[in-house]
């Protein structure tokens, strides 16, 4: 939803731009990081009512870090892209 409202604003480099990809980006940085919190626990299927060992194991979700990284890299980008505007508007 927070990246609709940026692809659907009139103004290309504004303020709600960069806080909506920031907040995008901690978003997905908390949940890679709950990951670490909570673990998951797998529990395997019954085979002949044999139960296998259960697995409780931290995982980090490095496609969701990523996620987050490049959110961080592109709310940094709209806020370049907002300050040269903003300066390119002064000087005009």
């Amino acid at each position: 939803m927070l990246t609709a409202i940026v692809l659907r604003s009139k103004i290309m480099f504004g303020k709600t731009q960069t806080k909506c990809l920031a907040c995008v980006a901690v978003a997905t940085l908390m949940k890679a990081l709950v990951g670490l919190a909570l673990p998951s626990i797998q529990i395997p299927e019954i085979a002949g009512g044999f139960i296998g060992p259960i697995s409780i194991a931290p995982t980090l979700d490095l496609r969701l870090l990523s996620f987050s990284f490049m959110f961080f890299a592109l709310a940094g980008i709209f806020e370049y892209g907002r300050i040269l505007q903003e300066d390119s508007d002064s000087i005009l």
